[in-house]
């Protein structure tokens, strides 16, 4: 019967207990409190901040920050001189208002047909919402006539 060869990494050949992380920023060993912590990478704050701050400029370097798809800082400015040229695009978000004015129009007159409709069958019940719907009535034939 073999006996079982003693497995030990390559990386650890002092053994996982002799084992100390070191500051991928700075090269200082990373205090234990902190090895298990978040931060697991860095020995200080300040190293952490230098950190995140090279991961950004790695990302934006070779990602668009706001989609994520590979761009170089070239197409970048290309790209918001591009949007600069182009104006606001505010003013031009949404349906035009005469075409939203128009469709009002047609849903008030359908709601008041259907009103009237309904009241009629009623035997003249609910006539007390066709007053605010005749004022809505005189108010889509007058914006009609503009």
């Amino acid at each position: 019967m073999e006996e079982p060869e003693k497995n030990t990494n390559p990386l650890i050949p002092d053994g996982i207990e002799k084992f100390v992380p070191f500051c991928i920023v700075c090269r200082q060993p990373v205090p234990k409190k902190r090895a298990t912590g978040r931060s697991k990478d860095t020995c200080s704050p300040e190293c952490h901040k230098v950190l995140r701050k090279y991961r950004k400029y790695v990302l934006e370097s070779s990602h668009c920050p706001a989609c994520y798809h590979p761009s170089t800082p070239e197409q970048r400015r290309e790209f918001i001189a591009w949007r600069k040229s182009r104006g606001d695009r505010r003013s031009t978000l949404g349906r035009p208002p005469v075409k939203r004015e128009e469709n009002l129009r047609k849903a008030l007159a359908e709601a008041v047909g259907l009103l009237k409709a309904i009241n009629e069958e009623q035997g003249g019940e609910i006539s007390a919402i066709l007053e605010p719907v005749s004022r809505f009535e005189k108010l889509i034939d007058t914006k009609a006539a503009e």
